[in-house]
């Protein structure tokens, strides 16, 4: 259904998001909705390739295994993950002071 969210994307938010960065004496505001227009952005570029790289590649669908089975790969996306966290922390601490 990625159409459906990139049809509500031009109706909705992308006139508003044209609307934001038109006007003028409020950088913060202009900031803070770059952040999510850009992390939705981020979102369905990956949703996209993810389903390109699934159609040249297609796995077994019958085995029920996980798709990173190295514990390499997993033990730094935990860390990935932790470092994310603080990140998002201090930036709310930060907001906030």
């Amino acid at each position: 259904m990625t159409w459906l969210r990139w049809l509500f994307f031009v109706l909705g938010t992308l006139p508003q998001a044209i609307k934001l960065m038109v006007m003028s004496g409020v950088p913060w505001t202009k900031a803070w909705g770059l952040m999510l227009l850009s992390s939705f952005l981020l979102v369905e570029m990956l949703v996209v390739f993810s389903s390109i790289i699934e159609r040249a590649h297609p796995r077994d669908r019958s085995a029920n295994r996980p798709r990173f089975e190295s514990t390499y790969i997993i033990r730094i996306l935990g860390y990935a993950n932790r470092f994310l966290i603080v990140i998002a922390v201090l930036l709310q601490v930060s907001a906030f002071c």
